[in-house]
C-alpha cells in the first residue's frame, strides 16, 4: 500500500445518539506540528457526513462529545477549534480505510505514539478498535481523555484518562479505576495524589512523556494523577 497521511480506521453509529461517526487517523507519514504533543498519530471523531464548524452550529457534536462540558455549545473551553479540522474532515471522506493493526504498522515504522481524541471522545470508539491498536504498536507512550467516564463501561480506563473538574469528580472516577487528569485555577490547588503536567513544569512533550495513558502501563499504579493549570 503507497504511503498516505489519513486513513479512517473505524466508522458506526454513536453510542450518545446513532449518528454516524468516524475515527480518522492524521499525521501518519508527516509529523505533526504540535508543539505541545510533538509528533503523534492524532486521532479525531468526527461526525461523518456533516463538516465540524456546521456540526458544532447545529449542535450535532454531541455525537462525537456528549455531554462535555467544554464543547462550545456548553460555554466552549475546548481548546480545538473547529474550523482547524475542516481540512481533515475533508480529506477523510476519501481517506483509505485501514485497521487498527495497519495503522499500528505504520506507527511502528516511525515509533511514533498515538493521540486517541484530538477532538471527540475516545469512548465513543468501541474497546476492541482499541485494544487491537494498543496491542499491535510498539510505542506505548499514547495519550486518551474521556469525558464520558460517568456514563461509559469503565474498561476505558485502561487506555483513557478520566477528565474531571473538580476533587468530588476526580474521587468518583478513581473509584472506578481511572487516573485522572484535572485543570485546575492555580498550582496550589494541585493535590498530593496530582503532579502537574510535565509539558506545563518542564516543557516535556506528550510523545516522550507517556503519562496520560491511562492505565495502560504496568506501573499505572504508581503513576500519579495529572493536572494542568487553566490557560
Amino acid at each position: 500500500m503507497k504511503p498516505f497521511n489519513s486513513a479512517v480506521i473505524w466508522e458506526g453509529k454513536s453510542p450518545y445518539d446513532g449518528a454516524e461517526i468516524m475515527a480518522v487517523a492524521v499525521c501518519i507519514e508527516d509529523p505533526s506540528k504540535n508543539r505541545k504533543t510533538g509528533w503523534m498519530i492524532q486521532i479525531y471523531i468526527l461526525v461523518k457526513n456533516v463538516p465540524p464548524v456546521e456540526a458544532v452550529r447545529l449542535e450535532l457534536d454531541a455525537s462525537v462529545c456528549g455531554n462535555c462540558s467544554m464543547r462550545w455549545n456548553n460555554g466552549g473551553g475546548c481548546y480545538v477549534i473547529p474550523l482547524f479540522i475542516t481540512l481533515t474532515w475533508k480529506k477523510a471522506q476519501d481517506a483509505p480505510r485501514i485497521t487498527p493493526t495497519e495503522l499500528a504498522k505504520r506507527a511502528n515504522k516511525t515509533n511514533t505514539p498515538i493521540r486517541q481524541g484530538a477532538w471527540g471522545d475516545p469512548a465513543f470508539v468501541p474497546m476492541d478498535v482499541w485494544e487491537e491498536l494498543e496491542n499491535a504498536v510498539s510505542n506505548k507512550k499514547g495519550s486518551s481523555y474521556t469525558h464520558q467516564w460517568e456514563s461509559v463501561s469503565p474498561e476505558y480506563a485502561k487506555f483513557s484518562m478520566a477528565s474531571v473538574e473538580n476533587p468530588e469528580q476526580k474521587a468518583d472516577a478513581q473509584a472506578l479505576g481511572y487516573r485522572t487528569y484535572r485543570i485546575v485555577e492555580k498550582v496550589s490547588d494541585i493535590d498530593a495524589d496530582e503532579i502537574l503536567c510535565l509539558n506545563s513544569s518542564r516543557g516535556i512533550q506528550c510523545r516522550e512523556c507517556g503519562q496520560c495513558g491511562g492505565n495502560r502501563s504496568k506501573a499505572s499504579h504508581r503513576q500519579k494523577n495529572i493536572a494542568i493549570v487553566k490557560h
